[in-house]
């Protein structure tokens, strides 16, 4: 079990990078699609 003083910035990064990989890779993924 993480404790609470690590379960935040864990959950920040990881909601980060998911955040930014969402937001490069969509219009990308779209792209692609719409080709």
């Amino acid at each position: 079990m993480i404790p609470y003083d690590m379960d935040l910035p864990v959950k920040f990064i990881v909601y980060s990078t998911v955040g930014f990989l969402v937001s490069e890779g969509c219009p990308a993924l779209f792209a692609h699609l719409k080709i």
